[in-house]
């Protein structure tokens, strides 16, 4: 199955994991993404393939669900059920840097809301705040609230007269990081969530960008759809 995007002049068409694998160091956070269930590609008449967007299962826990879909998957009790039948994830796209700017990236997530495999579809982006291709696609931005961690992080630096920019600067985090008081604090923040206590034994500077990062680029999280049953898209298998 494959639809011509208008405006980008692309086909987007079902594509595979070795496409992903073409294009996917371009992309700013490195390896491959979670439980990929279907990749989309998008390729020029000629062939030559200029994008991809990857879908994976979602993952279990997700506070702006709440304000995404009132009540549809609320219960602790069949919450991942709930989840695995009614909602995926974007968790790639990716363009070619030659071809950035061109409107590939819309092309793909819109040939995907248009038809997606489940009622529900929601997208977290590091970049969505200087690049809005999600908006462009027609889905929804939610605003998701600050982790308890992130803000103890932020007290504590503030109590340091610090900010996350000092942590994020390689010569003013070096000199934060010599204190006990700041190590045992970024410390703290990468034990409180599985995703990032395994940068505990990084380098002082690689922990810091890691809290820093978080703090300064939140993500921001897009969804589109309803908690519908029984879809059936034309880019099933």
């Amino acid at each position: 199955m494959k639809r011509e995007a208008d405006g980008a002049g692309v086909i987007v068409e079902r594509g595979t994991m070795r496409d992903l694998r073409l294009l996917e160091r371009f992309h700013y956070v490195s390896g491959r993404p979670a439980s990929p269930v279907l990749v989309l590609r998008a390729r020029r008449a000629s062939g030559g393939v200029v994008g991809v967007l990857s879908v994976s299962m979602p993952v279990l826990n997700g506070g702006w669900r709440c304000a995404a879909w009132p009540r549809a998957f609320g219960g602790e009790r069949d919450r991942a059920s709930a989840l695995n039948r009614l909602l995926r994830t974007i968790s790639r796209v990716i363009v070619d840097p030659v071809e950035r700017g061109t409107g590939v990236g819309t092309a793909l997530v819109r040939a995907y809301v248009e038809d997606p495999l489940t009622g529900c579809t929601e997208a977290i982006a590091s970049m969505g705040r200087v690049s809005p291709l999600f908006e462009r696609a027609g889905m929804r931005r939610i605003e998701p609230e600050r982790a308890a961690r992130d803000w103890r992080l932020i007290d504590a630096l503030e109590h340091a007269s610090l900010t996350a920019m000092d942590l994020a600067d390689e010569d003013r985090s070096r000199v934060a990081m010599r204190r006990a008081f700041v190590r045992r604090e970024v410390e703290r923040w990468l034990n409180a969530s599985r995703g990032t206590r395994g940068l505990r034994h990084c380098a002082r500077r690689e922990r810091a960008m890691a809290a820093a990062r978080a703090i300064i680029a939140r993500p921001l999280v897009y969804v589109c759809g309803e908690p519908r049953e029984g879809r059936v898209s034309r880019w099933a298998a």
